[in-house]
């Protein structure tokens, strides 16, 4: 609390510096230590006069300066301009960045602007002269005259707008009335706007666009009058009091060109005058659509009634409501959020029910959320148990639990416990992000009380605590209380109230239905998900469509883009190729999504299915970037056939530029980066450590930020193990995860591995292999395989047939050697044909011509075992006719 001088006054600190008068000398307002308060960390701190003073949050952005440079005003998309170095906002003539200093020197992003484009993507056509000639501003859409050519009024021609050469505009010499051609002279520049001044003829005065047309002549030779259309006796500006309609051609011309224009909010990266790659093919399967961020809306309630401010504070966080009582009059009550009381106050559908519970596992309340990934990914829910009994029984011990189940099958996922803690406050707030195993949690042996009608898990996030989850129709701690479901018959019964219906149905007890799908019904095998019946608003999709892997969309109408990627002959084939696409958004950062896919050796074009819409694909390996794909309209479904040609290669920096200027500064080298372009007309593109730059039509730079860095890793949820890369198709709402795995490694996960494993057929053939491809269109390499066994067997069956004629002669069997190469010759003809069936068998297991997963598993079991078995044998075979021999040689003649 803080005393009011001379005074026994107290208030409250955060009632300093917050521009109303509380103490009667308003000492609250002249405070000098207000960064000295304990809530320092609420308050916005900048310098009044000689002083550092921290604001209350109340006089914060309200239209009102208090800081000396209004910096407590400002947006806080403005804040961040100040301390970061955007390509868009250098040298546009307003300064954004604060003083940076460098080398001796204080650099903004409007010093040192000599070899920067006055001309470029983010200055054209805005209304602003960043060139001294006009350059950015001629040939705009609301011009009408030839190329190259501004607007102008001629001061001996005030009758009609005629054209000026772009040539004379800006040479220091006034061409148009007004100077409309040296706008640099005449520029009133603000904050947030800015506005050109209309000068008088032979005379050095100024005047704005409110003063003239308005009757009252205020240049010396009246030319701020003399194109006016006469209007009563008003003593306005025509610009205010007139429609263009009515306003001459003259009039209207000098009106929108001296009004005061508000500076628009800064464009992130935008596509303009871009070249088409020489290669590119693309083919839409829809028409280009305009991009719109999806974003997520919270549920909205209409306000019925207007309440003023005060009687919405009255309330803290409840919603207040105005009964009429009896005697026609209104009163305001508070209708509270459970958590107070007062009288003034991907691709799979999750049902989590949320339970309130106590020690001796009787629940208290309970409520449910349905979740679904591709549409819920950035909701925050909130939910609210109450206790049975009010008060509450303070001894007792209470808990959260959180069960998951899989909507579609209803097969229970997982199980989360938290306690509520400080049980002897009436509320307590829990707030907690729940991470949903990939897998079915496996049940454990045993609990510490034996589950009799059902299994024993443990909980996510503590594996010390253990439970029983009943099965339907039963109950209790150890699962041996039977009661009677009432529930639905196809929905599960969680003790004796609680309900976890099925896909499509509600309620209580999951009797009711859902009709959204049936309305708007999914296509090309899509699965419908209907909302959630409690949340649905005018906001909100009734049902969502959870596509298969070809499709996209609404209700999955759009096909997959497909793309067929080839390479020059003179680039060296990768194992694997990273491809990146970027979405461009004019309010947002490009929106980058990356995917990453291996190349066999032999393949020759690699081809990626993607639902991303996107404008921009770079491709990236050896670590170099190529461009690939180039749009301006967005890429939404279609046909791609493109090429990773050298000349297509992003140079660096430091390929462009000399060691002494790629090194300096950002904010210093960055002034530079039109030079590449203007004077290499074969580049197309080049990066730096922060940026990736393009090259337009006019050779302007082009640059957005790009993290060449990046961790793949699911935004830190990575489930590939050993090692590998996980890739999402968008890191807002991502759909599906892949895993790229380093060598030696493969499966979904990259869990499976084949370091330590012996040679055998299937690593060493299998991989050769193309799926479902005909035996006469398979590689070379499978087809020499294929002729080199044919060729062994033959010799080999000829061979052992020879040996097999040879010692079923019995005199050839008299010694241990004749029998033994007997009957290694029988097993040498069954285990080439052995060997010739696993060769065949893999081949069409891996064509996808044998589909059985039960005939393959025996395969597996039987021919892999009888093969080595026999291997072994002849090895045995031989090695005892070796012993035998050199037994005979070292006994000699006593044998």
């Amino acid at each position: 609390m803080y005393q009011c001088k001379n005074s026994t006054k107290c208030i409250s600190n955060s009632c300093l510096l917050d521009r109303i008068q509380d103490c009667p000398l308003n000492d609250d307002e002249t405070f000098t230590e207000s960064c000295s308060l304990p809530d320092v960390h609420r308050r916005f701190s900048c310098s009044i006069g000689s002083y550092r003073t921290c604001l209350a949050p109340l006089i914060i952005e309200d239209r009102k300066k208090d800081c000396d440079n209004g910096e407590e005003e400002r947006r806080n998309e403005e804040k961040l301009i100040e301390k970061h170095i955007y390509f868009q906002t250098i040298c546009d003539g307003k300064k954004d960045l604060l003083p940076i200093f460098i080398d001796g020197h204080n650099e903004t992003d409007e010093t040192e602007c000599d070899s920067w484009l006055c001309n470029n993507t983010y200055s054209r056509c805005d209304q602003y002269w960043l060139c001294k000639n006009g350059a950015d501003e001629v040939n705009c859409p609301s011009s009408n005259c030839p190329e190259y050519e501004h607007e102008c009024v001629f001061p001996n021609d005030t009758s009609k707008v005629s054209c000026l050469p772009m040539h004379q505009v800006g040479d220091g010499i006034i061409h148009c009335l007004g100077a409309t051609d040296e706008r640099y002279r005449n520029l009133y520049d603000e904050v947030n706007s800015f506005s050109y001044l209309f000068k008088c003829w032979n005379e050095s005065k100024f005047i704005g666009y409110t003063h003239f047309c308005d009757r009252s002549a205020r240049c010396r030779f009246a030319d701020d009058e003399t194109f006016c259309t006469p209007y009563k006796n008003s003593t306005s500006s025509n610009c205010f009091i007139l429609e263009s309609s009515l306003r001459n051609e003259v009039e209207n011309f000098l009106c929108y060109h001296f009004q005061s224009v508000k500076r628009p909010k800064m464009i992130y990266f935008k596509l303009s005058s871009m070249p088409i790659h020489s290669k590119q093919s693309i083919s839409d399967r829809v028409s280009s659509e305009p991009f719109f961020q999806t974003t997520t809306q919270s549920v909205r309630t209409d306000t019925l009634v207007n309440l003023s401010p005060e009687e919405k504070w009255q309330c803290n966080r409840g919603l207040p409501i105005r009964i009429r009582m009896n005697d026609n009059l209104n009163k305001t009550y508070c209708l509270c959020p459970p958590s107070y009381y007062a009288t003034s106050d991907w691709r799979q559908v999750f049902s989590f029910v949320i339970i309130l519970i106590d020690d001796n596992e009787i629940i208290q309340s309970h409520d449910h959320i349905e979740y679904l990934s591709i549409r819920d990914c950035d909701t925050k829910f909130n939910v609210y148990l109450l206790y049975s009994t009010r008060p509450k029984n303070i001894p007792t011990n209470y808990f959260i639990r959180i069960h998951a189940f899989n909507k579609l099958s209803l097969k229970y996922r997982a199980s989360w416990i938290f306690p509520v803690e400080f049980s002897f406050l009436p509320v307590h707030r829990l707030s907690v992000l729940l991470i949903v195993p990939v897998l079915d949690v496996e049940p454990i042996q045993t609990c510490i009380k034996p589950c009799i009608h059902g299994q024993c898990y443990n909980y996510i996030n503590n594996k010390n605590y253990k439970f029983c989850q009943c099965k339907s129709g039963w109950l209790g701690v150890q699962c041996n209380i039977e009661y009677k479901c009432d529930c639905a018959n196809n929905s599960l019964c969680i003790d004796r109230s609680i309900c976890v219906c099925p896909l499509g149905q509600f309620g209580y007890r999951c009797y009711l239905y859902q009709s959204s799908c049936q309305l708007k019904p999914c296509i090309n095998n899509g699965q419908c998900v209907p909302g959630d019946e409690r949340y649905i608003s005018r906001q909100m999709s009734e049902s969502m469509c959870i596509c298969s892997e070809e499709y996209f969309g609404i209700q999955c109408e759009h096909r997959q883009t497909r793309i067929d990627i080839s390479l020059h002959h003179e680039l060296m084939i990768p194992s694997s190729l990273l491809v990146h696409f970027i979405t461009v958004s004019n309010q947002t950062h490009p929106i980058r999504s990356s995917l990453k896919k291996k190349i066999s050796w032999d393949q020759d074009i690699l081809t990626l299915y993607t639902s991303i819409q996107f404008h921009i694909a770079f491709a990236e390996m050896f670590n170099n970037y190529y461009l690939i794909i180039l749009r301006e309209q967005i890429i939404v479904s279609a046909i791609i056939s493109t090429q990773i040609i050298p000349s297509y290669r992003c140079l660096s920096i430091h390929e462009l530029f000399n060691q002494t200027l790629s090194h300096r500064h950002l904010l210093r080298r960055i002034k530079y980066y039109h030079i590449p372009c203007q004077e290499r007309f074969d580049l197309v593109c080049f990066y730096d450590d922060i940026h990736l730059c393009l090259c337009d039509t006019f050779r302007r730079s082009n640059c957005f930020e790009f993290d060449h860095n990046m961790t793949y890793d699911c935004r830190g949820y990575n489930l590939c193990e050993n090692g590998g890369q996980c890739f999402e198709d968008s890191r807002k709402c991502p759909t599906s995860a892949v895993c790229v795995c380093q060598d030696c490694y493969y499966g979904s996960r990259c869990q499976f591995s084949t370091k330590g494993s012996i040679l055998s057929l299937d690593t060493i053939f299998g991989y050769q292999i193309r799926p479902n491809v005909d035996i006469t269109r398979q590689s070379y390499v499978v087809k020499i395989v294929l002729f080199v066994t044919m060729f062994i067997f033959t010799l080999g069956i000829i061979n052992s047939l020879l040996s097999f004629l040879i010692f079923q002669k019995e005199n050839s069997r008299t010694v241990g050697c004749g029998i033994y190469l007997f009957v290694s010759s029988i097993t040498s003809i069954i285990m080439l044909c052995i060997f010739m069936v696993k060769v065949w068998f893999l081949l069409m297991l891996q064509i996808g011509s044998i589909k059985s997963h039960v005939f393959t598993s025996l395969q597996c079991i039987s021919i892999d075992f009888l093969l080595r078995l026999l291997l072994s044998s002849n090895d045995w075979f031989y090695a005892w006719v070796a012993v035998e021999r050199a037994v005979n040689i070292f006994q000699g003649d006593t044998f």
